[in-house]
């Protein structure tokens, strides 16, 4: 779904400790529906909008990542990233996102049907 190229969000993290987002656009560039879900490596220090959702055949959608920013820029020498999961929609349908079908969507039919692919975005912080 996304873009071939380097994939790194980058946050500029200022002195003050408060939360910072970036933008990232993810791209169906294929004639079916597709599903997504975003995952990060901590649930502590990021947040994701929409985590899941729905991007229609040659369409896009934007995500807000959020970095929470409550100790500055993190120092646990781990290589944090975003996971962008995505398989096509169930009957290459577009579901409503206020239904109740949202909440089975990625914990029993990904169960059942092989992902159709992820992709990993890095996030870079940068002193502002």
């Amino acid at each position: 779904i996304a873009k071939e190229g380097p994939r790194n969000v980058v946050f500029k993290v200022p002195s003050e400790k408060k939360p910072i987002w970036s933008d990232i656009k993810l791209e169906n560039p294929t004639s079916e529906n597709k599903t997504f879900k975003v995952k990060c490596t901590s649930a502590v220090i990021f947040r994701v909008q929409p985590p899941f959702g729905f991007i229609k055949a040659n369409d896009t959608t934007n995500i807000r990542l959020w970095f929470q920013n409550t100790d500055g820029i993190p120092t646990d020498g781990k290589k944090h990233y975003f996971a962008i999961y995505f398989m096509n929609s169930q009957d290459g349908k577009e579901h409503d996102s206020s239904s109740t079908y949202k909440i089975p969507l990625f914990t029993e039919i990904a169960r059942y049907l092989a992902l159709t692919g992820v992709h990993r975005v890095n996030a870079v912080f940068e002193k502002e």
